[in-house]
């Protein structure tokens, strides 16, 4: 269960495995709860180069599920933002992030077997030389409004 109280702006937190640069890694969670009311808040899994602080992410929002990719520390301002439109699956959803050689895969999912494939990039056109951090991570960008209180109930990555 992941519990977060309105405190500020710009909070994220990542739970992480540090990977080399160059891993090839199939990441999967399961992600759910009640987002109605929960603006710039939500829960993921994120794909992070700790030098350069550029990410990409797959995450559970009050306006569906978002793929995003950016530049910002942990707890600093977003910036150069590319945001995906929303797809309305709430409130449940499975996500996944696979980088297979010079390239990688966004998926979703409504049963966790069969993926949609959102979108695909080579890892050179996200990062500088590729994520060295991946893991489950939330994200609360308001200073009011409810606590976000969302599960993730299964997470993997090989």
């Amino acid at each position: 269960v992941i519990n977060g109280s309105p405190g500020g702006a710009n909070q994220r937190h990542l739970w992480y495995e540090g990977i080399s640069t160059s891993s090839d890694f199939d990441m999967m969670a399961h992600v759910y709860g009640d987002v109605t009311g929960l603006a710039s808040s939500g829960v993921g899994i994120m794909a992070y180069e700790n030098a350069t602080s550029k990410w990409i992410s797959m995450e559970l929002t009050s306006s569906g599920l978002s793929y995003n990719a950016g530049t910002a520390g942990l707890n600093g301002a977003r910036s150069g933002v590319l945001t995906a439109t929303a797809y309305t699956i709430l409130p449940n959803v499975f996500i996944r992030i696979r980088r297979v050689g010079a390239n990688m895969y966004v998926y979703y999912s409504s049963n966790g077997k069969n993926w949609v494939q959102w979108s695909t990039f080579t890892t050179t056109s996200r990062f500088t030389t590729g994520p060295d951090r991946v893991g489950l991570f939330w994200l609360c960008e308001r200073t009011t409004g409810p606590d976000l209180n969302l599960t993730c109930d299964y997470y993997s990555r090989t």
